[in-house]
């Protein structure tokens, strides 16, 4: 897979909402506190008619275990040494040489030979899977399989051993435990019967025919004929216990999966022209290894539209701002031939266009750029650039609304068009006002064929702005950290009394964030419907996303304590308690569909703990987010059928 520029080199990070450093929130701190001060605890809206669904995890996330066949998972080949001299230029050293441009490859990009180049550096290529998440993968023995001929080698122990060798199968037995990886190593390889098909299957299997089913051995099938993932590779894409959790969802929102924050590729070079994916060039399902959803654009559409037709759920589709017309044109084909039967598609262009944040905010700034080019400040002076960046956002998801629905044609009223919507009425109301766009283009609005505004309504993210709050609140903080329940019942405490920011607590200000943007709706006629939401306890402050094993400082050390206190909040049954509350008021305030920030993913000290599930297999019993969200399902009706046609049937 290429770009139009060129990037051979795909940076990984860790899973989790990336790291928001203090000072680019800063105006977003102030337009919270406006909200905060002006909740009246105004008397609720008629309950609205609501569903849930979920954001999906990212690809390569260990925890999630989307795959069987967890190779295609990998990402790209590392070139590596042992003990050689690395490139200067090298991005890791002897762990990444950076010579992936050497490697000969075949259509579908298995190695074929490494080269001829003199100067080469690299002894070896590297796959590299469960980075991250190591403990939570299944133990047993894993199955390689392949065609060809070279050598194959395995690490790192004691996570992983060789127990069995055969030309074309291995097996690995593997005891999952925290802080390694997998690396399967390839040498050797002979260019005249290359390795491809490379195969890496997870033990156990499935009972007769059904994808959701999950067994072991043989004895742990009550019906149906025990049936190893080996033997039925081909018909089980999906690990069955990553189906099962996600299948709680009647709608599955795949930003994270696509990779539409982290794939900002050079956004944050705003000298240089916006690299852009093309669609010819897009991972595919024949490739070698798909694209992760980093830098290295998305992973294979396919996988999106299978996965919904499994699950039988509707699909919450985000655009990457860097896609042009033909991209869309062409997704938006491809997805009218794949879109499961009797189901909608929710369309929004990237994500969080309003944040100022990084990575968000490299999208934004690239926006703010190709809105100064379309709205001068000469032609229009005094106008903000945030506000040209609104009506950009406004315009082009209006764009690529209409590029949609006039290629589904007689079937575009299962597009649900959204405008994201923020913490405060603005960007939403400016976004579909447009006032720039209908000036310089002569259209009446951005509304057309919009069916929603979409916020996102966190709650407890205040806490996170105490270090740069005055009054000693982020000494308190501290303070609880030190006590014997290691903060827990302060922490409580304060959500719900919001005693250190003047008694608005965590749900009167997320009912004011609902407040805001239900009011943009109602302008607008429109409903309101949440992309994500959830707790939003994170350590982003000062030095609190830089802080980890690697990095530790002294100036690490309480926050160290209050990521530990936040990471036991998001286990601790009272958040559950608040969920019920939370999702309640949701109703109350008019919300519909409701798309939880997360479905699975692991508890972070330094990115935080969105997930409703740490991993595919949990039981439910340890998950109070996960159990709040299913009695809030249960209290509505199974199948929601809206005036507007919003539908979800979990």
């Amino acid at each position: 897979m290429t770009t139009t520029s060129v990037i051979d080199v795909r940076p990984r990070a860790l899973s989790g909402r990336a790291a928001i450093d203090a000072a680019s929130r800063g105006w977003l701190i102030w337009a919270f506190c406006v909200f905060w001060l002006n909740v009246a605890l105004a008397a609720p809206q008629t309950p609205g008619r609501a569903a849930l669904g979920t954001n999906v995890p990212k690809l390569g996330t260990p925890e999630a275990l989307w795959l069987v066949d967890s190779f295609p998972a990998s990402g790209y080949w590392l070139t590596q040494c042992d003990g050689c001299t690395p490139p200067a230029d090298a991005p890791s050293g002897i762990w990444n040489t950076g010579e992936q441009s050497q490697l000969l490859r075949d259509a579908d990009g298995w190695v074929i030979s490494f080269g001829n180049n003199p100067d080469r550096r690299f002894t070896h290529i590297a796959a590299v899977l469960f980075n991250g998440g190591s403990e939570f993968i299944p133990a047993g023995d894993w199955v390689v399989r392949y065609e060809g001929e070279a050598t194959l080698d395995y690490d790192f122990s004691p996570l992983v051993q060789v127990v069995a060798r055969a030309p074309g199968r291995d097996v690995l037995r593997v005891a999952p435990q925290a802080g390694t990886l997998l690396r399967i190593r390839l040498s050797d390889i002979n260019p005249a019967n290359h390795v491809r098909n490379l195969r890496l299957i997870a033990p156990g299997g499935r009972c007769g025919d059904d994808l959701l089913s999950y067994a072991f051995a043989a004895d742990d099938c009550v019906a149906g004929d025990y049936q190893p993932f080996e033997a039925v590779l081909e018909s089980q894409r999906f690990h069955p216990l990553f189906l099962r959790e996600m299948q709680a969802y009647g709608t599955l929102r795949f930003m994270q999966f696509l990779g539409i924050a982290d794939g900002y590729l050079n956004a944050d070079r705003l000298d240089e022209p916006q690299q852009r994916i093309a669609w010819q060039d897009r991972s595919q399902i024949a490739d070698a290894q798909w694209a992760t959803g980093w830098q290295d654009g998305p992973p294979p559409y396919e996988l999106v539209f299978e996965l919904a037709s499994v699950l039988d759920a509707d699909i919450w589709m985000n655009l990457h701002f860097w896609a042009d017309d033909a991209f869309v044109q062409a997704l938006a084909t491809f997805s009218r031939q794949h879109m499961p039967a009797d189901r909608v598609l929710y369309l929004e262009w990237n994500n969080e266009v309003w944040n100022g944040a990084p990575p968000y905010g490299w999208a934004g700034q690239r926006v703010d750029q190709w809105a100064e080019q379309k709205w001068t400040t000469a032609a229009y002076p005094g106008v903000s650039s945030f506000t040209k960046r609104m009506n950009y956002v406004g315009m082009r998801t209006q764009q690529i609304c209409d590029i949609w629905r006039s290629t589904w044609g007689t079937e575009a009223e299962r597009i649900r068009c959204v405008m994201p919507g923020g913490p405060w009425n603005f960007p939403a109301e400016q976004a579909l006002d447009c006032p720039l766009y209908v000036d310089s283009d002569a259209v009446s609005d951005c509304t057309s064929h919009i069916h929603a505004v979409a916020a996102a309504p966190y709650f407890g993210g205040y806490i996170s702005d105490f270090r740069n709050a005055e009054g000693g609140a982020f000494e308190q903080l501290v303070g609880w950290t030190a006590q014997a329940d290691g903060g827990l019942v302060s922490l409580f405490a304060e959500l719900e009394s919001g005693e250190l920011v003047g008694g608005v607590n965590a749900l009167d200000q997320a009912r004011g964030v609902m407040q805001a943007n239900r009011a943009v709706a109602d302008r607008f006629g429109l409903p309101m419907i949440a992309y994500e939401g959830g707790q939003h306890l994170t350590p982003y402050s000062a030095r609190g996303t830089s802080c980890n094993e690697w990095n530790n400082p002294p100036e690490c050390t309480p926050y160290f304590a209050i990521q530990n206190l936040y990471m036991a909040a998001n286990r601790d049954a009272r958040m559950g308690d608040m969920y019920d509350d939370y999702l309640r008021t949701w109703t109350a305030e008019g919300g519909e569909l409701f798309v939880h920030f997360a479905g699975l993913q692991r508890n972070s000290g330094q990115y935080g703990s969105w997930g409703a599930k740490e991993f595919a297999g949990q039981p439910d019993a340890s998950a109070p987010k996960y159990l709040a969200l299913r009695r809030w399902q249960a209290e509505l009706d199974v199948i929601r059928v809206f005036a507007n046609g919003f539908e979800s049937n979990p």
